[in-house]
């Protein structure tokens, strides 16, 4: 029997159908709700608020609901908010644009969140919040501040929590390395952990150690544990041999080493016999660190009783410990000493003083001479007879003799006018009244 063809119009119009029910279908999916964008995944520190926007295209007659996906719990329809919550709200920003927001947001809202639109089937949106907390000690749970023996072991703790988990790490407040003898000794500047253990521990780990804690989420903590450590003084002087001449100033220095801190001070060899600070002896007390000191005693206007030994002591509950500074003379040279160099400056000056006035009293008495001899009228080398008849100078028993310079001056002045007399002796020259001529 052969085969029958339909007749070719009912080809054409089984085409048109089929075209036209595609168009259809093609027009009713553009017109149903579609998402324009992903929704967001957003991290919240605790405490802060938490916002989700979801973007939908025509909408129409549907409806939005907000869904947190770990419990299935419908938190709003619309802009109805079903949770019991009061810190949730829901706003139509514009006709495609909705805003979940969470205020306060705390650790146990973290999770998946769902936009859901209900149509058939519905259409979904996943968003994922993710609630993060700072780090934080937990006091109660961390070490205070230890002290322990010179030799002995120390743990520290640091308990720490938030999300995520807090890292801790050790450091010293002064920049130091620290120390750790465990068999071998390990040094660093930073260890991890929320353990630190000081083994035979010693006076240089004695300090602040800093426990700190840090996940990522400002702000970063730490706390501060003072580790001391106690042991007998020790006493280190400068130099334990000093020299100094008298009437200089000299100090003496020692050095002091003790935890706890130690009371120190200066002494005597003779029992009980503290010096105390006053005009001439001036103390001086300095800490250089958390354990080491220095103490100096300055003298001024060093005298004879001051050359002694002088004793420097320390003590504290653990001990006490005492060194020695001998204080000795050292004579220098008259050059070397300032003050007898302005000694001998000023009788210098004293000296050239004297000369001057001696020497106006010179001219002076040259002016008188001069004139004594300008007012005679006679020959002054002419001699009248003696009364007695014999050679010699014209001279009054008893007259005054004008004051005259030193004999030598004298003689010189005469024989240089009579070179004969330059061969007598000066007590001669004296009897022949040279002194009373000039």
């Amino acid at each position: 029997m052969p085969c029958l063809r339909p007749p070719r119009v009912l080809q054409v119009v089984a085409l048109v159908y089929a075209v036209l029910s595609e168009w259809s279908v093609v027009a009713r999916t553009q017109d149903w709700p579609r998402f324009l964008h992903p929704l967001q995944n957003i991290t919240v520190p605790v405490g802060r608020e938490a916002t989700f926007t979801c973007h939908i295209a025509n909408l129409g007659p549907h409806k939005v609901a907000w869904i947190k996906s770990e419990n299935q719990g419908i938190l709003s329809i619309n802009e109805r908010v079903i949770s019991d919550t009061e810190r949730l709200s829901v706003v139509r920003n514009d006709v495609n644009t909705w805003t979940m927001t969470l205020r306060g947001v705390r650790r146990d809202d973290s999770g998946s969140y769902m936009c859901q639109v209900n149509t058939v089937p519905v259409r979904v949106q996943v968003g994922v919040l993710e609630v993060v907390v700072p780090p934080d000690i937990i006091s109660s749970d961390t070490s205070g501040d230890v002290d322990v023996p010179e030799g002995g072991s120390a743990r520290l703790e640091c308990r720490v929590r938030g999300h995520p988990q807090p890292t801790v790490s050790w450091i010293r407040e002064d920049g130091g390395d620290i120390v750790l003898r465990h068999g071998r000794q390990i040094r660093g500047h930073t260890f991890s952990g929320q353990v630190l253990h000081l083994a035979n521990i010693a006076r240089t780990d004695m300090g602040v150690y800093l426990c700190i804690a840090s996940n990522g989420i400002p702000p970063v903590v730490s706390k501060r544990i003072m580790v001391s450590v106690h042991f007998a003084p020790s006493v280190s002087a400068v130099n334990g041999l000093i020299s100094t001449p008298l009437d200089s100033e000299v100090t003496l220095t020692c050095h002091v080493e003790a935890s706890p801190k130690p009371v120190y001070y200066w002494a005597t060899p003779n029992p009980g016999d503290m010096l105390p600070s006053g005009p001439r002896h001036h103390l001086v007390y300095r800490q250089l660190s958390s354990y080491r000191h220095q103490m100096s005693l300055t003298i001024s206007g060093v005298t004879a009783a001051d050359f002694r030994p002088y004793l420097c002591v320390a003590k504290n509950p653990v001990g006490e410990a005492v060194d020695r500074i001998d204080l000795h003379e050292i004579v220098l040279p008259v050059h070397a000493s300032g003050d007898r160099r302005r000694k001998q400056q000023q009788q210098q000056t004293h000296h050239q003083q004297q000369e001057r006035r001696y020497e106006q009293h010179r001219q002076q008495q040259q002016q008188q001479r001069q004139q004594s001899l300008d007012s005679q009228q006679q020959d002054p080398w002419s001699a009248d007879p003696a009364p007695d008849g014999g050679d010699g100078p014209s001279r009054r028993r008893g007259a005054r003799l004008p004051p005259g310079p030193p004999p030598e001056l004298d003689r010189g002045r005469a024989t240089a006018c009579r070179p004969e007399l330059a061969t007598l002796p000066p007590l001669l020259m004296v009897s022949l009244g040279v002194r009373r001529v000039l």
